[in-house]
């Protein structure tokens, strides 16, 4: 994997970032059009630099946080765009601008911190149901998330 991997020169960080996008994204490019395939590399770039500055920050309540590692662990919290905001770590699908018309915060959440940790549908609309650990929030958010969920580009 290329997370963790220090690269000294400018080239070689490059290479590492797009073989980590053809890991990520390998999986359905194939079918879109040329233009619309590097689009979904872009996003899958910004979506790993969110997560690598996630993960790396040493600022913010975040910093260290439990969750957050154990949403990066999982594949398909990994494919999307992490947001931490007001002590809760929120995904989205549409990583860059424009966005959709309609809000893009229709995914359900987590209130992170200590345990229990709660899991809510979008705004807050229903408690999913807490967990003991990070691993289990994570596990219940995602069995959460709606069918087919893939991010868009």
């Amino acid at each position: 994997m290329c997370q963790g991997t220090r690269h000294q020169a400018v080239g070689a960080a490059r290479i590492c970032r797009i073989a980590c996008v053809g890991l990520h994204w390998a999986q359905g490019l194939a079918s879109l059009p040329a233009g619309e395939r590097i689009a979904v590399m872009e996003d899958a770039t910004k979506v790993d630099e969110a997560w690598r500055n996630l993960l790396n920050s040493s600022s913010g309540w975040w910093s260290g946080d439990s969750v957050i590692r154990a949403a990066y662990e999982h594949p398909t919290l990994r494919r999307l765009l992490p947001f931490p905001t007001h002590g809760t770590l929120r995904f989205y699908t549409t990583p860059r601008p424009p966005w959709p018309a309609q809000p893009a915060d229709s995914l359900p959440f987590i209130v992170c911190g200590a345990p229990p940790y709660r899991i809510f549908t979008a705004g807050y609309g229903q408690l999913i149901g807490e967990a003991n650990t990070a691993e289990e929030a994570v596990t219940l958010l995602v069995a959460s998330l709606p069918a087919g969920l893939a991010p868009r580009g």
